[in-house]
Parts: C-alpha cells; structure tokens; sequence
C-alpha cells in the first residue's frame, strides 16, 4: 500500500516539478544577460550531472559568452566544428531564434548531449574535422572554438578551404584557439593534462601562423585578443574573398 501511494500519488507531482521548463521571461533579453544563460541552461536541465554542470559553469567562467555575439551578425545558417557538448551552438540557437545550426563531434556522447540540446533547432553529426557536417545552402557563420590545435597543417588548411567553398559571400568563419604566452598558466596545466589523458596531440601554432593559413585558403584575417588578459586564447576572424575566374589564354588561331 505504502509503494503503491508513493508510486501513484509522490513520483507523479516531483517529476513534474523536476522536468518542468526553467522560468525565464518572455520577450527580448540582452546578450550575455542572465536571462540568456538561463535559457541555455533549460536545455540541459534534465540531463545527466556532467554536461548539465559543465554548461553552466562554461558559461560562468569563461569570458567567451560575452563578446561571441559580437563577432556576426544575424546568421541563418550556422557551422559548429567540434561542437563538443554545445554550450556555444545553444548560446547561439538562443540568441538568433532564425538560425539553423549544423555541428560535428567525434565524442559520441557529447554528440549525443549537443542534439538533445539543439532539439528543433540543428543536427550534430559524429565525425571529426577535416570533414564538414551535410547542410543544405550557404553557411552564414562557420565557428571552430578551441580545437585548431588537433589539426595538423594539411588538415587544418583543408577544412579552411572546404569551409570558405561552402560560405555565403557575407559569411564569417569564427575561430578562437590557444597562442602560447611563453608563461605557466593553469588553464594551461589542465589542458596539456587533459590532452595526455586522452591521448592526443596538441598542435599550437602562433597568431601569425594561423593567419598565414587561413590566408592562404582566401581569407581576409582579423586577429583580436580575448577580453580576458590573463587568457592565451585569440579570436580568428575570416571573411572570404572573393576569387575572380581565371581568364583563359588565347592561343594563336589557326588559318585552315
């Protein structure tokens, strides 16, 4: 009797409260606000204590959520490359209710995380960069966050070059990766452990080689610093440039 009562009359009103939507107010919010980070953080409520958490304290603490909106402007359609568990692609989703967003992720539960998060709003493909995810159109921004030093050259001039042939002529592509201060950080310390853990390895490359290749893939480069100082990451900003056709050579015309 007393399981019964509690299955029928306790499990029902708690569920309830646990999966209700997060109260956020309605209408407009500014960028970066609270109200913009609790709507992210609705989307993974009701998930497993890891990525739940890690959204939120992604959000908290690092510097990147105050100044992405920044870098374009009203995008359609958007390209995440290694969209991890997608805080950044939510944050966007969010904040550009129009915009489709397309990710790829080689981790197949943080693939699985991102989706759910997106819901409606976007696919996430398991795959790894150099590749691109399958959507249909132009893409409006392109964002590669934190992950260009997975790359080798080749690859990391590949996917530039696949990325610039699939962007609209006022696309964007919006890069941040880690140039090395020649200091001891303990960002640093963690991400040089996390990388040993998982047995990859760390390409990091200086402000001026990524910008060389992305040049040589037929973008016009920005490089700004993070608003945080005590960071070593930079924001690499790409727009394509437009490729005249080659004119073909006349040869001598034949008399017959």
């Amino acid at each position: 009797g007393y399981s019964f009562s509690g299955t029928a009359l306790i499990v029902p009103p708690l569920l309830r409260r646990v999966y209700a939507p997060a109260a956020v107010s309605p209408g407009p919010f500014e960028p970066a606000s609270r109200d913009h980070a609790a709507r992210v953080e609705r989307r993974y409520r009701t998930m497993e204590p890891y990525p739940r958490l890690f959204a939120r304290y992604k959000m908290r603490f690092d510097p990147m959520f105050s100044e992405l909106h920044l870098l374009m402007d009203g995008p359609k359609t958007i390209v995440d490359i290694g969209t991890g568990y997608g805080v950044p692609a939510v944050w966007l989703a969010e904040l550009f209710p129009e915009a489709r967003l397309y990710g790829i992720e080689p981790d197949e539960m943080r693939r699985r995380v991102a989706a759910w998060a997106l819901g409606g709003r976007g696919t996430v493909e398991r795959g790894r960069a150099p590749d691109l995810p399958g959507f249909p159109g132009r893409a409006d921004a392109v964002i590669a966050i934190d992950m260009i030093h997975y790359l080798g050259d080749d690859d990391l001039a590949l996917l530039l070059g696949r990325a610039g042939e699939k962007m609209s002529p006022k696309g964007v592509l919006v890069m941040r990766g880690t140039v090395p201060s020649g200091r001891q950080t303990v960002l640093r310390m963690i991400e040089r452990l996390w990388v040993r853990m998982r047995g990859l390895t760390a390409r990091y490359r200086t402000a001026e080689e990524v910008a060389r290749i992305m040049e040589g893939q037929g973008f016009d480069v920005t490089v700004r610093d993070s608003i945080d100082a005590s960071r070593e990451e930079k924001w690499f900003l790409g727009k394509p440039v437009k490729r005249l056709p080659r004119k073909k050579k006349k040869g001598p015309r034949r008399r017959t």
